[in-house]
């Protein structure tokens, strides 16, 4: 019998125990299916939900305090609903409640920014937590300039913390675009003062916040006058300039505490102390990528971008300057003037020799162009123009030693540096002598395809291609006629770049699959460390990186 016993037992072999844990997906979906089926189709339901409105819905115990801590505690308590076959909702009405259930069914749901408050108020109320992040989660994704003060009263009177910092914060760091939309207008003087107390505003002037003031006050005077005082107390006025006081002055309400407000200002300025006084933390030079006609800045503080379209500019352009809130955009063999308030495109006067792929830089309030190929005769020039913006015309400069192919110029210590795809040499123009002079690259130099440019008056050559044609991924700063290289995340040819807050901005370039990349890196030349900023999505072979400066600090 026991011989039996043990040939009935085979020998597999068996390789040692193995454990998966297996999950299912497609059974998940089928399972919720089911489930929504049930809810649709009132099939094995043991209650009835009834909403404020009276709508009815045939649900089930079981799966509805599986997806909602107040309807587990409703059901399995010692509460009187544990027992009921039907239970009203007071707060909740039928088009909400019918999203509601169906989430807990399937954990979908249909958010749209009309019905989103409404239904994260319900998701609170049911005690949904994975709904209650979606929530979040779908409200910051459309959070910007026209509603997030909405967004702050609503977080405010529904204790929604977390909500409520993370709008306050983008309104206050969005303050000037915040406060030209009606919702600032609307405000109590409560929440004005909440928001323009804030140590953190971020503002370009402090005529912003003067102004802005002003406006609010303005739209309901009569009820509004009685707040001037408090809000405008927090004014920074040592940031104003007496003549600004003065002009304003008269429009405060004539309440004593403002009178003598505007008296201690004007004292202030015909003595200045500055001890003790903060002044507040204005935004710095703005950085800007223009990608065809969409403009993008760049928010250090959110390391975010904001967009905005620019009427009427080129889709298609080669490089972009900047001089007293005009981009400059050169386009082919000509150049365009864009006005960035009017929002007007002008060309200026064409070139005495028309030509392409020249170079381009702003020199004390003066438009150079470089070298480049001449449009009729297809041959690279030596000449070098200036534009006169106040005569509105070119003047022609002292001409470089030999032909320029593909110049790039970058501006340091006060002189043009002009480079170029031929020669191992920098040239340097000075605009007080009229004179050229030149001097030797390093070697290891690229050849071609990189960005010249500058940080802190120290010339900078970003990737482009070695002599060898491997594309170089070193931020190259001359210094002491050397190299003082800083290796990139990748290699990179025609990046462009500009100067910001005495960091260098490398934006976009081509790897080594031609791919255009659109990440953008911060190098600092003190710590000699990049950084990344945040990318820019749908970039495009028209693009470029400028620094706009601030000229109301």
């Amino acid at each position: 019998m026991q011989e039996q016993q043990e040939k009935s037992v085979p020998n597999f072999n068996l390789a040692p125990k193995k454990i998966k844990i297996a999950k299912s997906i497609k059974h998940v979906n089928y399972l919720c299916d089911n489930q929504l089926t049930f809810l649709e189709k009132h099939e094995l339901s043991d209650i009835c939900i009834i909403a404020s409105d009276d709508v009815e819905f045939h649900a089930h115990k079981i799966i509805l305090s599986a997806g909602s801590d107040f309807f587990r505690t409703m059901f399995n308590g010692a509460l009187m609903e544990s027992k009921a076959v039907q239970v009203k909702i007071k707060e909740v009405n039928g088009d909400i409640l019918k999203l509601i259930l169906i989430f807990i069914y399937t954990g979908a749901i249909d958010l749209q920014t009309d019905t989103v408050e409404d239904i994260l108020r319900a998701a609170k109320f049911f005690q949904i937590k994975a709904l209650i992040e979606e929530c979040y989660n779908f409200m910051f994704e459309e959070l910007d300039c026209s509603n997030c003060l909405g967004i702050v009263l609503f977080a405010d009177q529904h204790d929604l913390k977390e909500l409520h910092e993370k709008a306050t914060l983008f309104a206050i760091l969005n303050f000037e675009k915040v406060a030209n939309n009606d919702e600032f207008l609307q405000l109590t003087g409560d929440q004005i003062d909440m928001i323009i107390s804030h140590k953190d505003l971020y503002v370009e002037s402090e005529e912003t916040v003067f102004l802005s003031l002003m406006k609010w006050m303005e739209h309901d005077k009569p009820n509004r006058e009685k707040d001037a005082f408090k809000l405008f107390s927090h004014v920074r006025y040592w940031s104003l300039s007496s003549n600004f006081i003065q002009q304003q002055r008269d429009k405060l309400p004539k309440q004593i505490e403002c009178l003598l407000m505007i008296c201690d200002w004007l004292a202030w300025h015909l003595a200045p102390n500055s001890s003790g006084l903060e002044s507040r933390e204005f935004s710095k030079d703005k950085l800007v990528v223009i990608v065809k006609d969409q403009m993008h800045t760049y928010n250090p503080k959110l390391d975010t971008w904001t967009s905005e379209t620019l009427p009427g500019f080129p889709l298609s352009f080669d490089k972009i300057l900047e001089t007293n809130n005009k981009l400059i955009v050169q386009v082919n063999d000509s150049l365009k003037c864009y006005d960035l308030q009017s929002k007007e495109l002008t060309s200026l006067p064409q070139l005495d020799i028309p030509r392409s792929d020249f170079g381009l830089a702003m020199l004390n309030h003066e438009l150079y162009v470089v070298g480049g190929l001449s449009t009729g005769k297809k041959a690279w020039i030596r000449l070098m123009d200036k534009f006169n913006f106040s005569l509105n015309e070119w003047q022609t400069v002292s001409p470089m030693n030999g032909k320029f192919f593909y110049p790039s110029v970058a501006v340091a210590d006060g002189l043009l540096h002009v480079v170029n795809e031929e020669t191992n040499l920098i040239h340097c123009f000075n605009p007080h002598s009229n004179e050229w002079t030149h001097k030797n690259l390093p070697q290891n130099s690229p050849t071609s395809n990189y960005c010249f440019s500058n940080v802190k008056e120290k010339l900078v050559i970003v990737g482009g291609q070695l002599w060898d044609n491997p594309i170089s991924n070193s931020v190259s700063i001359l210094c002491n006629g050397l190299w003082n290289k800083c290796e990139m995340r990748l290699a990179l040819s025609k990046p462009k770049c500009t100067s910001w807050n005495n960091r260098l901005i490398i934006c976009g370039g081509y790897d080594n699959t031609n791919t255009l990349q659109n990440f953008i890196q911060e190098y600092n030349p003190e710590s000699k460390k990049l950084k990344t900023l945040a990318a820019l999505d749908h970039f495009n072979d028209s693009y470029d990186i400028i620094t706009i400066p601030n000229r109301n600090t």
